[in-house]
């Protein structure tokens, strides 16, 4: 799948030094809710019973890097889903202290296919997947564990592992997280979505999971959703159907997102109006250049924020919102 090259991107970053940890004050419920709920319905679609248990007060909040503790347990949980047929997946949080440092605790089990032992000691070596049975059969290349590895490693924090074959997995990971004794002030009003009724959106996203997941973002704002699997497919697609956005993946097989992109922006109006926003974790600014070049309004990292998709929304679609609003 070539959507694994958006991991060796960030594989690549870590490896030469360009990680930076981005520090923020967030609320360790609306972390753990996040990440809950982009996963239970896809267990739901397997046929898989999904747990998620957040073990802290729910008004705790810490300062550390959000994106990337939510990139740590969307990995975990990634392949977790992905070795499990059948059985269960548990999620968990908790805040723990340890000399006197406050420590977050990520923990995912799963019921799946186990590790074998002797496999055991290097899961989170590059490019390293079981055997070649397994890459075949369930795909990707284990970069993902390789990332979560060294990820946790710039935290300074602990990841162990306890599996066993044919009874499942457990990942538990400890980063060190500092609690706010006094948070900022906030506005207790709900989180105010972008109103997308009568537009069009169409996903172009080779990831089965990462296109369920923006599928139902989107949704949830009253989008009527389209998905393509490929830039070849995308671009297909909006040749033939106005789409009010179009968000679009940059590595994907038989045609990446710039090509399309910009095979898009070359078609007659009105498909070539559509806004097309880039969603992707492509960690090299050069490629994101090539992108803006082509067409693309705006770029959004993976994972998705909703704020961040709701604010480009509004910057990018307020008018044909209104527009189709007031159609009768």
């Amino acid at each position: 799948m070539i959507s694994i090259l958006n991991d060796i991107l960030d594989f690549s970053k870590i490896e030469v030094g360009k990680l930076t940890l981005n520090l923020s004050e967030f609320k360790l419920a609306d972390l753990h809710n996040k990440i809950e709920n982009s996963y239970r319905p896809l267990c739901l679609d397997k046929g898989i019973t999904f747990e998620g248990t957040a073990y802290s007060e729910t008004s705790i909040h810490l300062v550390a890097d959000e994106t990337r503790l939510a990139q740590i347990a969307l990995n975990l949980l990634n392949n977790a889903w992905k070795f499990t047929q059948k059985g269960e997946i548990h999620f968990s949080t908790r805040l723990t202290q340890m000399n006197n440092n406050d420590y977050l605790e990520i923990k995912v089990s799963d019921t799946g296919i186990g590790i074998p032992a002797e496999k055991q000691a290097t899961i989170f070596d590059p490019f390293t997947q079981g055997d070649g049975k397994t890459t075949r059969k369930f795909g990707g290349t284990g970069l993902g564990l390789t990332i979560i590895s060294k990820l946790v490693d710039t935290m300074h924090g602990t990841l162990n592992l306890e599996s066993k074959v044919g009874v499942g997995t457990r990942f538990i990971i400890c980063v060190p997280v500092k609690v706010v004794s006094q948070p900022r002030e906030q506005i207790n009003e709900p989180m105010k979505l972008f109103n997308g009724e009568g537009l069009k959106a169409l996903i172009v996203e080779d990831n089965r999971v990462n296109s369920i997941i923006l599928s139902k973002f989107l949704k949830k704002r009253g989008f009527k959703c389209d998905i393509a699997l490929d830039g070849q497919k995308g671009f297909e697609q909006a040749s033939r159907t106005f789409y009010d956005v179009i968000m679009m993946d940059n590595h994907m097989p038989i045609m990446d997102g710039t090509e399309a992109t910009k095979r898009i922006k070359a078609l007659s109006s009105p498909y070539s109006d559509s806004i097309v926003i880039a969603c992707t974790a492509d960690a090299f600014e050069e490629n994101l250049t090539k992108m803006r070049e082509v067409g693309c309004a705006e770029i959004i990292t993976k994972p998705v924020n909703e704020g961040v998709l709701d604010s480009v929304f509004n910057q990018y679609l307020s008018n044909q919102a209104v527009e189709k609003a007031n159609s009768p």
